[in-house]
């Protein structure tokens, strides 16, 4: 009991210290409210340092001017090395912003990857768009391509030009990338005449395991 009547009587008198400290002179009052004012900052601070733990993803930075097609192929001339790097997901394309990688791809070898697939001919249109989606919000800086899933293109150059533009209207992505070789050039030049950045792929064909029997480790 004594120890609660010495701690009212404690609190008491911090209370009246509060009650003096506001009604007193001005100065006094001016140097109360500097030492207050110090207080939230340090409380500010902490604040901000506690947000700052509590989120592991970190955030996209301010958005510079985006790489283009333009870019790439002035590096090209100029023999600049041109950085390439996979992504799936936005903490990735962050990563890879932060990095300044020049080019990302959202690869349709999420499907194993990410989605747990035997091969890359599982995954959709709608999966490889809900995933270069959340690319683009995270590479800010990065010329995006996007990996046009098995099925997609090779049935007609028709074809192939709708779900090009699904891309570049429903994503903002700066172009696509399609597999194959002779075997798919009309689709290509449809494409690349629609007015859409082509990315090719040649040599090893993932998507086309079904006819070849070779398997990407």
């Amino acid at each position: 009991m004594r120890s609660v009547g010495r701690w009212h009587r404690n609190y008491g008198r911090t209370l009246s210290g509060f009650r003096n400290v506001s009604s007193s002179s001005s100065s006094s009052s001016g140097k109360g409210a500097s030492g207050k004012g110090s207080s939230k900052a340090g409380t500010t601070s902490t604040t901000k340092e506690a947000e700052t733990h509590a989120h592991h993803t970190p955030k996209a930075p301010a958005a510079p001017r985006r790489i283009n097609i333009s870019d790439i192929h002035r590096m090209t001339k100029r023999g600049v090395p041109i950085s390439v790097l996979t992504a799936y997901d936005y903490p990735s394309a962050v990563h890879a912003d932060l990095a300044q990688i020049d080019m990302v791809l959202v690869g349709d070898s999420v499907a194993m990857v990410e989605l747990g697939c035997e091969t890359t001919q599982s995954v959709t249109m709608e999966e490889m768009l809900h995933h270069t989606k959340a690319v683009m919000r995270g590479a800010r800086r990065s010329l995006v391509i996007a990996d046009m899933p098995f099925g997609s293109y090779q049935l007609n150059p028709e074809e192939a030009m709708r779900n090009a533009y699904r891309f570049i209207k429903e994503t903002g992505v700066g172009g696509v990338k399609m597999e194959g070789g002779v075997a798919i050039k009309e689709s290509v030049r449809r494409v690349v005449q629609g007015g859409i950045a082509v990315l090719g792929h040649t040599g090893l064909l993932p998507a086309s395991v079904s006819a070849i029997g070779v398997r990407c480790p």
